[in-house]
């Protein structure tokens, strides 16, 4: 009877001793492949009720089209919609306000052709779409009523799901927007908490450098560091990670009303080359989407806090949906009427086909906090009208200075 029992533990020991190894065996896998990025588990958050702020499920239909409502006094929506499959491309096939006026029409999807005063470039994305209204005040205040938008996939298939975030006013008086910093850094200067009060004195003064041009501040700032298994993945990141990432940190801070930073020590491209910031233009705020994150490189800031706060305004702008006042390419710009435009035909230099901070100047918009390439300029302007898209942005809240 002893000689058994001894046996039937042996054989227990070694499946327990195969399961540990199946599962380090799985953790590796996971360290090397990027695959679709997990679900976010934590949507709980401490300020998830606000008076200004409303989340609304939207339904879909069969034909993909969707309706929401604004009413009297709401400024401003980011819808936000999901595909079954997250490598299916989702695109807006028409957008129409509550008047009748037909804000975006997509004529031929393959060709890249469409019709709008509002939009600059076709609407669509891979797994996931968001669309942020308004996107400049020549286009005057938001309408109370039913604004519809048609959706369309390419595989056919119908939309999974959709959510809406309104938020109403007054945006009148000063408003602030909270940062959450994710630190996935194995550098001591950002990952040891030491360092954090210099951190967050610098990238406040920078951040407030630009906000506060327009009535806008920076509000709590939260740093929080990764788990180490997060550090060791996602340290040096390319940007096909991007979304893994965002979900990582949703997964650890929550869905909160701020803008979500991830500090890596590098970023790359497909190519290798690297990056100082990247954000999807327009994020997801308060839902638990993929693109919920602006990803910013520590280890190219070469330990200057300052730039780096820089980085993070001008990458957390684009996550409002704030556009560069001019492409690298001289051909491409945003829809503001009081930001310079610095076209190739008239300052490319040195005729390589882009323009930079030097060829531009002043004159061409480089001085903004929106212009594309990396300046020497230490005041950075924000434009009237790029603050009044950003002041109504449900990230943004109302605050005494």
């Amino acid at each position: 009877m002893k000689q058994k029992l001894w046996q039937m533990g042996l054989i227990c020991l070694l499946l327990l001793a195969l399961v540990a190894c199946d599962e380090l065996l799985e953790e590796d896998e996971g360290d090397t492949a990027v695959s679709a990025p997990p679900p976010i588990t934590n949507t709980q958050s401490e300020n998830i009720d606000f008076d200004d702020v409303r989340i609304e499920q939207v339904s879909i239909s069969r034909s993909g089209k969707a309706t929401i409502e604004l009413n009297e006094g709401d400024v401003s929506f980011l819808f936000v919609a999901t595909a079954a499959d997250p490598e299916d491309q989702l695109y807006v096939d028409k957008i129409t306000a509550p008047d009748g006026t037909l804000l975006y029409e997509l004529h031929d999807y393959d060709n890249d052709e469409f019709t709008s005063e509002m939009f600059t470039e076709t609407i669509y994305d891979n797994g996931e779409l968001i669309l942020y209204l308004p996107v400049a005040p020549q286009f005057g205040e938001l309408e109370a009523g039913e604004y519809k938008i048609k959706l369309g996939s390419v595989s056919g298939e119908e939309v999974q799901e959709a959510h809406v975030v309104i938020r109403s006013g007054p945006i009148t008086g000063w408003q602030a927007v909270d940062i959450n910093l994710f630190v996935v850094s194995k550098d001591e200067a950002v990952a040891d908490s030491d360092n954090w009060a210099d951190l967050e004195d610098n990238v406040r003064a920078a951040v407030d450098n630009v906000l506060n041009q327009q009535e806008m501040m920076l509000g709590t700032v939260n740093i929080v560091l990764a788990p180490n298994k997060t550090i060791k993945k996602y340290a040096e990141l390319d940007d096909s990670a991007q979304e893994q990432v965002c979900v990582e940190m949703a997964n650890e801070v929550g869905l909160e009303r701020a803008w979500n930073i991830v500090l890596v020590d590098e970023l790359l491209d497909e190519e290798g080359d690297p990056y100082f910031g990247l954000s999807p233009l327009a994020g997801s705020t308060l839902l638990p989407a993929d693109n919920s994150c602006v990803i910013v490189a520590w280890g190219i800031h070469e330990n200057d806090f300052t730039e780096l706060g820089g980085t993070i305004v001008h990458e957390a702008s684009h996550f409002a949906s704030l556009q560069h006042t001019t492409e690298e390419n001289g051909a491409q710009f945003d829809l503001f009427t009081d930001t310079p435009e610095c076209s190739l035909r008239r300052y490319d230099d040195n005729e390589d086909d882009s323009i930079d901070y030097e060829e531009c100047g002043a004159a061409g918009g480089a001085s903004n906090y929106m212009f594309p390439t990396d300046s020497d300029l230490e005041e950075l302007i924000m434009s009237e009208d790029q603050g009044w898209v950003l002041r109504r942005h449900p990230s943004f809240y109302p605050v005494e200075p």
